[in-house]
C-alpha cells in the first residue's frame, strides 16, 4: 500500500479478502467494466448428453454471425448406460451415484468407486440398457460440425495458447471456438460476442468450501473475453446455487459468501485444518466431535 500498489492489478474478480479490503486506501479497482448480466439455463440432474438450448444458442450465433466460445471442463466424453423407459441412467447398488462404462464391459461408480460388471438390463424395469455419451468437447465439436460444417469449429488447447498470437488468428478465422478455462488468455479478450459455460460445479466441485468464489472468478475469466454488450450463458444443473443467482454481482454475492464464511468460522475469517476422528463406537465418535467443536 505504501508504494501504491493497487491489491488487484492484473486480477480480474475479488476474492473474499480483497473485498474486505477494497475501500481502504490506496486501493484501487483497475478492472474493465463488468459485462451484462448473465443468462443462467438450468438443467436436469438426471439428464445427460449435450443440452439442446446449448446448440440453438451456438445455431443463433451463426445465423447472426457472431462468434461465440464454448466452456466445458471435459475433453473426452464419459460414457454411461441410459434406460430409454426409466429416462435414466444406470446408478450403482451401494451409493446410487451414476455409473460410468469403460467401454470393455465394466462400470465404475464415480462418487465411491465400486467397479462390478456392466449391466445389460435396467434394474428397475428389465429393458435392455443404451449407451450414452456425456458432453464434452469432443462430442459438442461433432454436434456442431452438423450444424456449421466441419470448418466451423476450433478445439483450442492450453499448449496452443502459448503462442498467443497465432491463437487469437486461429480464433478470429472460426465462427466457434471450443475450449477449458485453461485456454482462456488476455490475447483474446474482445473476439467473442457470445460466451457459453457448461456445467461450472464440474470445473470447481462445490463441496470445497471456496467453490463459489472460484465460480465467481471464472465468470470474471470468461466475461472479459467478450466484445463490448457480449452476452454469457451459463448451463448448470445448480442454478438455483446463489453463486449462479448473483454471477458477476458482487455486492449481492460477497454479502451471502461473506455471511457463509463468517458462520461457518472459514476463511479470511479462520484458518481451514483438516481432521481425522476414528472411533469404534458412536459414544466415543459424539465426545471427540464435542471437544472439537470446542476448541
Amino acid at each position: 500500500r505504501a508504494a501504491g500498489i493497487p491489491l488487484l492489478a492484473g486480477a480480474l474478480a475479488h476474492t473474499c479478502s480483497t473485498w474486505t479490503q477494497r475501500q481502504q486506501p490506496g486501493v484501487e479497482d483497475r478492472r474493465p467494466a463488468r459485462a451484462s448480466a448473465p443468462q443462467v439455463h438450468p438443467l436436469k440432474g438426471r439428464e445427460r448428453g449435450i443440452p439442446p438450448a446449448l446448440l440453438e444458442l451456438a445455431a443463433r450465433g451463426l445465423r447472426e454471425g457472431r462468434r461465440t466460445l464454448v466452456l466445458v471442463n471435459r475433453i473426452a466424453p464419459a460414457q454411461h448406460l441410459f434406460c430409454e423407459t426409466c429416462s435414466r441412467l444406470a446408478t450403482c447398488p451401494r451409493c446410487g451415484g451414476a455409473l460410468q462404462a469403460d467401454g470393455a464391459g465394466r462400470v465404475s461408480c464415480r462418487r465411491c468407486s465400486h467397479v462390478d460388471d456392466a449391466p445389460g438390463s435396467c434394474r428397475r424395469c428389465g429393458r435392455p440398457l443404451e449407451p450414452l455419451h456425456d458432453v464434452s468437447i469432443e462430442s459438442l465439436a461433432r454436434a456442431l460440425e452438423r450444424i456449421g460444417g466441419e470448418g466451423a469449429v476450433l478445439t483450442l488447447t492450453a499448449a496452443e495458447m502459448r503462442d498467443g498470437q497465432a491463437a487469437r488468428s486461429r480464433v478470429a478465422a472460426r465462427p466457434l471456438t471450443l475450449a477449458t478455462l485453461a485456454a482462456l488468455s488476455p490475447r483474446l479478450r474482445g473476439l467473442f460476442a457470445v460466451a457459453a459455460w457448461v456445467k461450472p460445479e464440474s470445473f470447481f466441485p462445490l463441496d470445497e468450501f471456496d467453490a463459489a468464489e472460484r465460480i465467481q472468478g471464472g465468470a470474471a475469466e470468461i466475461a472479459a473475453q467478450l466484445a463490448p454488450g457480449g452476452e454469457l450463458h451459463v448451463f448448470s444443473v445448480f442454478h438455483f446455487h446463489y453463486a449462479l443467482r448473483h454471477l458477476l454481482d458482487e455486492e449481492r454475492f460477497f454479502a451471502r459468501e461473506l455471511k457463509y464464511r463468517s458462520w461457518f468460522q472459514l476463511p479470511p475469517f479462520r484458518e481451514v485444518y483438516e481432521r481425522e476422528l476414528r472411533r469404534p463406537g458412536l459414544r466415543e465418535l459424539a465426545a471427540d466431535l464435542r471437544g472439537l467443536y470446542g476448541q
